[in-house]
């Protein structure tokens, strides 16, 4: 991608202890530092750690794959490697680069860098070493060995290993044992081999350790063929770096399930260089980026990242099963793939246009739903068998309904559509049938995994699932099961909003914020949550509305640290002095903020219309990132500005900044908008004839947002951003906010009018109904009535539904709907009596309403329905808990 020019902002100092890479096909290998946090006591070195393929990804087939040195010239031995730092990072060519750094805390004379490529669709992993001596007058000589060993899983077994000179190659054959044929090759001519019996340590034995024998002598032995239980596979190599220059050797390890596997693999393999290998992963690397979305920000550091964090995630996940881990570090973790984690990084597939990605873990998702229509909490990254945790977590349902609605959205496929209905239909019901008299929907564990309550978090999944499913349904010519759907999601969002000193209790505090949570006894837990965010990252309530202004606020103001973090909530002990910390105090103060959570504020910042200060969020999310820009783990300490190693690098982190940057350039929209939303308030709006003095009277009603940018004719004058309804015993009240924020005078061009579609509120079987519009447009529900003004008239009519159009019926006698043209908003008072039959209906009786903006071309006088909002209104009583809905702008 093109970078803008301007800053760069540079990641942190702390590396990533843990990388995936895979052959986007069958083979993934984990890279490992020598410790993998604080707390690891571990014996190895800088390596590959695990090599696995598909035919049984649950079997590591190596134990470590790693390169130990001796400096010649200084008669100085580095194979003691657990004893050397080192870094890691995967940048955009999808190479692993790996430095060594001190060794036992002092410099070493050379600079070694051993980098990695899993190349694309091919059974083999391909290394470099490049050895780079800065010395400006003298030479080094050095010494390498590059040893696989090889991880037999049945110790009484014996592995056929050998080793094939026209190849130049040694193969370790576990067939006999069920397990693969590793293969070590080398693409220069090797100084020494070793074929070695890892269990055998006495350097002089022909057989031993590949290790044994180049710690003890510096070569190896050359022994070609061994069959014992216990196996590993080296070469070895001796070079003379000259001053200010560099060596460059390379391997490949590779896997057959076969010994011809095995083989073939190795022909492949050495058909090329090693160069050549590196420059076709750059090559397939650089044409999946491009295939997907870029970003090109004033920032070089957040270009980077963004790229970066991508490749990090393609590599993370299982390119079988779709899985990705919570953590590319197993230490923390290990393999458990969390439902909710996996289901956000699908969604950031989709954003970032990557869909293969992304459809396949939907389609595993499709594929292991439970009888009851929800997921486990945690599955195993290999296997796909469940894995015990904290249960029940229910967010992954309502991000699973998101995530397939905007991947059917991006992709038009309907084949992906049909595949993923039935699932659709069965987390969708799960989350209606199991609405509570409250309001809210099931309790779980989510997203903290504290305790069983009713969390907003999960509550906020709830609405913008079903919100997607019923997107779906109308896809899927279901309309009735999209209108009840719908409904349900208005149930949980007006409990959502509902105060929680009311019975029952609602999420809303008086303090400005939504509570965390309601537990199941009622009783409410008042901690300030910065998942609460939720709410505003995925439309449930809009950014612009005064609650969702006063929860970021009280956010920002409370759980700030580190300029921009964003910590999780009030006093969390995380990573600090939690029982339940992966490696005990990595955050060295309570409240380690969360870069998910921060990246949640930067995309309520873009909504909000803060795009500077979403942009310094980008770059606090760069600056805090690993070496390399590596995805940080799940918190940043605060008071080192460092990320937290065991959780180092989450996927899910990564994915939310995928997200907010590219809701930051406006690729990108993460909200789902309600196709038909419940609506309901009992309040009275006296209407005048200067409606600029009307809007303050508007301030507590609550308003419905709806898509920008969907007009017919493209006009923002006539594009619906916000519609506010209520209603007292004689009239509907409905207000419109337009997205331009002006209209036209009175009888100027272009022209407009305001004009409301009803169904009876009665719901008289003998009347006539119609599908389509004034202006031919259909319309949400086949409608009985329709009332409006055009702006050339001070009419305001009155029509019902004809066979062939609509018939004026009378002129209304109360106030005509009324415009401000400096705001672009416009009102009216809508006589019940003329969207009832029989001239009155009770409270509680529900009808749909589609509120529209008409545009005339000014050019060919044409008018079209040019957008409409859709809307499930009941009259409401002075009595009756309203419905939301936002509440003031």
């Amino acid at each position: 991608m093109k970078l803008a020019s301007g800053t760069t902002t540079l990641a942190s100092t702390t590396s990533a202890a843990s990388l995936y890479v895979n052959n986007w096909s069958n083979l993934t290998a984990i890279w490992n530092a020598s410790k993998l946090n604080q707390n690891d006591t571990g014996t190895y070195g800088p390596r590959i750690a695990e090599l696995r393929a598909s035919n049984q990804w649950s079997t590591n087939q190596i134990v470590d794959y790693s390169g130990f040195f001796t400096d010649t010239t200084h008669s100085v031995k580095y194979d003691q490697i657990h004893n050397f730092a080192s870094t890691g990072y995967l940048d955009e060519t999808g190479a692993l680069n790996t430095t060594y750094g001190q060794y036992s805390g002092a410099t070493v004379p050379i600079t070694i860098h051993r980098d990695y490529v899993m190349v694309p669709n091919e059974p083999f992993l391909v290394v470099r070493y490049t050895l780079t001596n800065p010395s400006t007058t003298s030479s080094i000589g050095w010494k390498l060995l590059d040893q696989v060993h090889l991880n037999n899983t049945s110790s009484g077994t014996n592995v056929s290993a050998s080793y094939d000179s026209t190849r130049s190659a040694m193969f370790g054959d576990m067939t006999a044992s069920g397990q693969d044929v590793v293969t070590l090759g080398t693409f220069q001519t090797a100084t020494s081999h070793q074929v070695g019996n890892d269990a055998d340590c006495t350097a002089t034995d022909t057989a031993a350790s590949a290790w044994c024998q180049f710690d003890a002598n510096g070569a190896l032995d050359n022994n070609s063929t061994l069959s014992t239980p216990n196996v590993d596979l080296g070469f070895q190599n001796t070079v003379t770096i000259a001053a200010n220059s560099s060596q460059t050797l390379y391997f490949y390890l590779g896997l057959g399930t076969s010994l011809t596997g095995a083989q073939s693999a190795a022909d492949t393999a050495r058909a090329h260089t090693g160069a050549y290998w590196f420059t076709t992963t750059a090559s397939d690397y650089a044409t999946w980026l491009a295939s997907g979305q870029t970003i090109s920000t004033t920032d070089n550091g957040v270009n980077t990242a963004f790229e970066r964090n991508l490749v990090v995630m393609k590599n993370a996940q299982n390119p079988t099963n779709g899985l990705i881990p919570a953590a590319t570090n197993p230490g923390s973790y290990g393999y458990k793939a969390w439902m909710r984690d996996s289901a956000f990084d699908a969604m950031a597939f989709d954003a970032s246009g990557h869909y293969t990605e992304a459809a396949n873990f939907w389609s595993w998702m499709a594929a292991n739903q439970l009888s009851n229509g929800t997921w486990h909490t945690t599955y195993d990254e290999w296997s796909g068998t469940y894995v015990s945790f904290v249960e029940p977590e229910y967010d992954s349902l309502g991000e699973f309904l998101v995530g397939v609605q905007k991947h059917y959205a991006d992709t038009g496929s309907s084949t992906f559509l049909a595949s993923m209905w039935p699932a659709v239909q069965a987390a969708a019901n799960f989350i209606q049938s199991n609405i509570a008299s409250s309001g809210l929907g099931a309790a779980d564990a989510s997203i903290w995994e504290e305790s069983v309550q009713y969390n907003v978090f999960t509550q906020a999944f709830y609405i913008a699932g079903l919100r997607a499913a019923a997107q779906l349904a109308l896809i899927e010519s279901a309309p009735s099961t999209a209108d009840g759907w719908d409904g349900a999601a208005s149930t949980v969002l007006s409990a959502v909003q509902r105060s929680d000193t009311w019975s029952p209790a609602g999420l809303y505090n008086a303090g400005g914020y939504y509570d965390r949570g309601i537990n199941t006894d009622g009783s409410v837990n008042t901690l300030l949550d910065s998942s609460e965010m939720a709410l505003i990252v995925f439309g449930d309530i809009d950014a612009a509305s005064s609650r969702a202004a006063a929860m970021v606020s009280k956010i920002e103001t409370n759980l700030t640290h580190d300029t921009s973090g964003i910590a999780r909530y009030t006093n969390d002990g995380y990573y600090y002095n939690s029982p339940y910390d992966p490696a005990g105090d990595e955050a060295l103060a309570a409240e380690p903020v969360w870069p998910n959570m921060t990246m949640f504020d930067a995309i309520d910042e873009v909504f909000s219309g803060q795009s500077s200060a979403a942009l310094t969020r980008l770059q606090w999310y760069a600056s805090r990132s690993g070496v390399g820009y590596m995805p940080p783990g799940e918190a940043v300490a605060w008071p080192t500005s460092q990320p937290i190693v065991s959780t180092m690098s989450e996927p899910l982190t990564a994915a939310s900044f995928i997200m907010g940057a590219l809701t930051y350039t406006g690729a990108y929209d993460p909200r789902v908008q309600a196709a038909n939303a419940n609506a309901g308030a009992y309040a009275s709006v006296n209407i005048t004839t200067t409606p600029s003095s009307d809007w303050t009277k508007w301030t507590s009603i609550p308003y419905y947002t709806f898509p920008k940018g969907v007009s017919t004719s493209g006009s923002a004058m006539t594009d619906i951003r916000d519609i506010y309804l209520s209603n007292d015993a004689s009239n509907i009240y409905v207000r419109v906010d337009n997205d331009s924020g002006a209209f036209s005078a009175y009888n100027t061009t272009p022209k407009f009018a305001v004009l409301v579609y009803a169904q009876d509120f009665n719901h008289s079987g003998s009347l006539t109904s119609r599908t389509t519009g004034e202006f031919g447009r259909t319309l949400d529900h086949p409608m009985n009535y329709l009332v409006g003004r055009w702006s050339d008239s001070a009419d305001y009519s009155a029509f019902t539904a004809g066979t062939s159009g609509w018939t004026f019926n009378t002129n209304l006698s109360s106030i005509a709907p009324q415009w401000d043209t400096a705001t672009g908003r416009i009102e009216a008072a809508i006589p019940i009596a003329s969207v009832a039959s029989g001239g009155s209906a009770s409270t509680g009786s529900y009808a749909y309403l589609d509120v529209e903006l008409a545009y005339q071309n000014p050019t060919t006088g044409v008018w079209t329905d040019d957008d409409l909002g859709a809307i499930h209104y009941q009259l409401t009583g002075s009595g009756t808990a309203w419905q939301y809905g936002n509440t003031t702008r």
